[in-house]
């Protein structure tokens, strides 16, 4: 696996940009908020749910794949449409922001740990496996994939600049059509389904 530091191109600039002003967005709503509450499914905000067409939202309550640890999220419930399901699917402590890579792999930054994790699918019902991509890195924040003349480019926001590297085979809807969302509170990769 190789990664080497690249010119940052106008498009990936646009693309990064893009991803720092949408995590500075979900940072001001509070990072002390915490994991969510059971309420009743009155609770939630019926007329945009309504104007989505995915109906009302009620409690439930989190499984746990094979190999994840819950932490926090443990006995734990979310706010979802009718016959969806919730999972604990990985826990990468200080997770922030993941993006998809080319080849199937879920790659998330960790903000003030300095590292951005590549999570690789396993099987259903199991927790991907876990490792470092990069370490180092000044509070990673935002994470995108872009093309450039052929290549796919890794862009990290780190506090203070934007790097991109070659990347090589090492809310964001997932190939598997489930969503995957990060919980940066707990430290944790949600994986949420829609039912079938």
């Amino acid at each position: 696996m190789s990664l080497r530091l690249q010119t940052i191109g106008t498009r990936v600039v646009a693309g990064a940009l893009l991803l720092g002003v949408g995590a500075c967005a979900s940072a001001a709503g509070g990072r002390d908020a915490g994991l969510p509450t059971v309420t009743p499914a009155t609770a939630s905000p019926e007329p945009l749910a309504a104007g989505r067409g995915i109906g009302p939202l009620s409690p439930v309550p989190l499984t746990v794949a094979d190999g994840a640890d819950a932490g926090m999220a443990s006995g734990r419930s979310l706010n979802l449409p009718e016959g969806w399901t919730a999972e604990v699917w990985a826990d990468v402590p200080d997770a922030r922001v993941a993006a998809w890579s080319p080849d199937g792999r879920l790659v998330v930054s960790t903000g003030r740990r300095g590292v951005v994790s590549i999570l690789a699918p396993t099987s259903a019902g199991r927790a991907p496996t876990v490792t470092t991509l990069l370490d180092g890195l000044a509070n990673p924040q935002g994470v995108a994939f872009t093309e450039q003349d052929g290549r796919t480019i890794l862009v990290v926001r780190e506090a203070t600049r934007l790097v991109a590297w070659d990347y090589a085979v090492a809310a964001v809807p997932g190939p598997d059509g489930s969503i995957y969302v990060t919980d940066d509170h707990a430290g944790l990769v949600y994986r949420l389904t829609p039912g079938r």
